[in-house]
C-alpha cells in the first residue's frame, strides 16, 4: 500500500506539468519510467516479479502511451553497469519538458551520518 501511495505521489506531481513564463501549468510531453528489480536475489525474486507486473500495470493505466517511455530493468540488466547505460542512454532524450522517474526495487541500507542521513541500494548477488 505504502508503494502504491508513493507511486501516485511520484506521478501525481509529475503529471502537475511545468510552469511557464506566465504562471500556467505546460503539461508533460514523456515521463520517462526507469523501473529496476532486482531478481538476482532469490530471497525477494518472487516478491519483485509481482512488483514488476504492478508497477508496469500503474504506469500504463495512468499515463497516456504515447507520453510513457517505460524501461525496465531486471537480472544481469540490473547491475550498474546495466543501469547506468540505461541512464546514459536515457539523458540524450529527455528534455525539459520531461519528467523522469527512478524505481528500485532491492534491498537497501540505512546510513546514519552525523547531520544526515543516506539511502543505499544494496547489490545482492
Amino acid at each position: 500500500m505504502i508503494r502504491k501511495m508513493s507511486a501516485l505521489a511520484l506521478l501525481l506531481a509529475a503529471l502537475s506539468g511545468l510552469q511557464a513564463r506566465d504562471g500556467r501549468p505546460e503539461p508533460l510531453e514523456t515521463l520517462h519510467v526507469v523501473q529496476v528489480f532486482d531478481t538476482n536475489d532469490e530471497d525477494l525474486k518472487e516478491s519483485l516479479v509481482i512488483d514488476e507486473k504492478r508497477m508496469t500495470k500503474f504506469w500504463t493505466k495512468y499515463i497516456p502511451s504515447g507520453r510513457l517511455n517505460l524501461i525496465t530493468l531486471t537480472g544481469e540488466e540490473a547491475f550498474p553497469a546495466g543501469i547506468s547505460q540505461t541512464l546514459r542512454a536515457l539523458r540524450r532524450k529527455v528534455t525539459p519538458k520531461d519528467a523522469v522517474v527512478f524505481y528500485f526495487g532491492g534491498h537497501g541500507a540505512l546510513i546514519e551520518k552525523p547531520g544526515r542521513e543516506q539511502y543505499h541500494v544494496i547489490r545482492f548477488r
